[in-house]
Formats: structure tokens, sequence, C-alpha cells
């Protein structure tokens, strides 16, 4: 398989607005992360690839309790907003590009949860049958 460029988007949302929407579960996750010096880049590594932190020093059973916090700020969130919460990592230097806004670890809101069709777009969809949909591209050079 040939390697390429890829887009990639979100709706991203600062460590400080989670802090301010799941303000209990997030400070509990960050001291257990500082308790067992695990940072939050290798957290949203284990939870971007669907692994378990895989550091000597971390067991699986602290690993697993990091997960646990983790998904009680996703469900604090969501529950104070309706809104999925994802937590995820990205590499400028080995993924990416300088222009990239995201390095590291990074909190992004659900899309699906976010974007909505306007009323004149659903009517477009569902009456007049229409089929579109958003599309992503890259543009090198």
């Amino acid at each position: 398989m040939g390697m390429g460029y890829g887009c990639n988007f979100g709706m991203i949302i600062s460590r400080e607005e989670v802090l301010k929407v799941a303000p209990n579960e997030f400070k509990a996750l960050e001291e257990k992360l500082e308790e067992l010096e695990v940072s939050l880049d290798t957290l949203a590594q284990a939870v971007h690839y669907s692994e378990l932190i895989s550091d000597e020093d971390v067991t699986d059973e602290e690993a697993e309790t990091l997960d646990s916090l983790w998904e009680k700020v996703t469900e604090a969130f969501e529950k104070q907003t309706g809104i999925g919460l994802l937590l995820s990592y990205h590499s400028k230097s080995d993924e990416g590009d300088r222009y990239d806004e995201v390095d590291g670890a990074y909190f992004e809101l659900s899309w699906n949860d976010v974007y909505k069709l306007s009323p004149e777009a659903q009517k477009l969809k569902e009456n007049l049958g229409v089929n579109f949909g958003l599309k992503g591209w890259v543009t090198y050079g």
C-alpha cells in the first residue's frame, strides 16, 4: 500500500475548556496522571491507538484506572453538554506538517454531535433526494 497525504480536521477544544465542563472528573484524571508520572500525551496515544498504556513503569491495573478516569471525564462532559468528547494524539514531526494546528494530545468534540444540517440543507437532502456530503482534501505546495 502506498503512502500519501491525508486530510484531517476536527472541532478542537482546549484543556481549559474541558476543565470548565467536567472539573472534578478532569482534576481526578490529572492527579492520577501526575501520581503515576504519565503524561497526557502518553494517555492520548494509548486512547488514539485503542491500547493500554505500554509504559514499563505503569501496571495494567494502573493503565485500566487511567482509562476508567478518562471514561468518567467523557461521561461527565456528555451529561453536561450532550456532546461526545474524544482524546486523541497527533505528532507534527512524525505524521504531520509544520502548518498543523494540533500537536501532541488534543481534545475533540464529536463531529456528529456538533455538525447539523440547516433546515434548507435537510430539505435538499431528504425532500429533493440530492446526495451531498462534507469532503476533505490536501493541497501540496
